[in-house]
């Protein structure tokens, strides 16, 4: 066999297609020109030796266990809850008592059931889907200036 030139031995790399430049390694952007957030943006990993305990499955909300997994994070006012987790004196309105419900000890997450009553949940919707008889929405923010 014939050996071939240099020439044919360092061959030219194509030029990348619209399609290749996609699965290229630099980062997609946005219409900003900002990296486009990645899952990891919004939910980071956790920091090493982060302690992860679950409640078990089936797990019925106790005041002391609310209290003990919040003492190292934020001091709040339990008082008007009872031992498990229900609030004591409801406000004079037709709404049902609050209650608390504890999902997860470590890192804390805590539920508010019936923080808002159903007009006030109705109320917020609303706000969030404004009709199209109303106009445009004006936000009244400098960030958004």
């Amino acid at each position: 066999k014939k050996k071939g030139s240099i020439l044919e031995e360092v061959a030219v790399a194509p030029k990348k297609s619209p399609i290749m430049a996609e699965e290229s390694e630099e980062p997609k952007l946005d219409r900003f020109g900002l990296p486009i957030p990645t899952e990891d943006d919004y939910f980071p990993s956790l920091p090493e030796g982060t302690e992860l305990v679950p409640v078990p499955l089936g797990y019925q909300t106790k005041m002391k266990d609310v209290k003990t997994a919040m003492e190292k994070h934020i001091s709040l006012n339990f008082d008007i809850f009872d031992e498990e987790g229900v609030e004591k004196l409801a406000v004079e309105s037709d709404r049902a008592p609050m209650k608390l419900r504890l999902v997860h000890k470590s890192p804390p997450v805590i539920c508010v059931e019936n923080f808002f009553t159903p007009e006030e949940c109705a109320e917020y919707i609303g706000l969030s889907e404004p009709s199209s008889d109303e106009g445009v929405l004006e936000v009244q923010s400098k960030t958004f200036a």
